[in-house]
């Protein structure tokens, strides 16, 4: 399942996990579960979004990165 599209756009997939973390949700679990993806699709899907610079890890799991917020406004 891509998460982020040829052009480094997040998918419908990859915005889910981008407004799960805008929301407020950092860990992998949490992540997976306000979006309904499952943990695998979620963990790579961080991955993903992280070499697309859209989020970033933190001490406290993910958030989202100046190109990730810019995207969502």
């Amino acid at each position: 399942m891509a998460i982020v599209g040829p052009d480094g756009t997040p998918t419908e997939s990859g915005s889910k996990l981008l407004l799960a973390i805008k929301a407020g949700y950092s860990s992998l679990d949490s992540i997976s579960r306000i979006s309904g993806l499952p943990a695998l699709i979620v963990r790579d899907g961080l991955r993903d979004l992280e070499r697309a610079r859209l989020v970033r890890k933190s001490d406290e799991g993910y958030i989202l990165d100046d190109r990730g917020q810019e995207l969502l406004r």
